[in-house]
């Protein structure tokens, strides 16, 4: 069997291979997920990418820390969505404000007449 992970010259994969079912192990319990669920999840994640990058030696981490990169990941992701939503629905604000102005102008305007 030829690895599909090196560093320094050396296969790594099963170490990677080992590191990823702990880190999954790790996300069913705290997520309380399947392991397909937990597997999907980090499979779709940036810290999984950057695990398979094995220069990084993220890899060389305990399961607990890659973990934790993980949920600091979707932590960021969840904050960041937060963002986008208060930010549409403050937009959403201005724009009403926007009219009732405009609504108010066009009302003294037409009282003035």
């Amino acid at each position: 069997m030829e690895g599909k992970y090196f560093f320094n010259g050396k296969d790594i994969s099963m170490n990677l291979y080992i590191q990823i079912r702990d880190v999954v192990d790790i996300i069913m319990e705290k997520s309380h997920l399947s392991f397909p669920d937990a597997m999907g999840k980090f499979y779709h994640s940036k810290t999984y990418k950057t695990l398979q990058n094995t220069e990084n030696t993220l890899w060389a981490e305990s399961a607990g820390y890659i973990a934790d990169r993980y949920y600091e990941e979707q932590e960021e992701a969840q904050i960041k969505q937060a963002i986008k939503i208060l930010a549409g629905k403050l937009n959403k604000k201005q724009q009403l404000q926007k009219q009732q102005t405009e609504m108010v102008g066009k009302l003294q305007d037409h009282e003035e007449q």
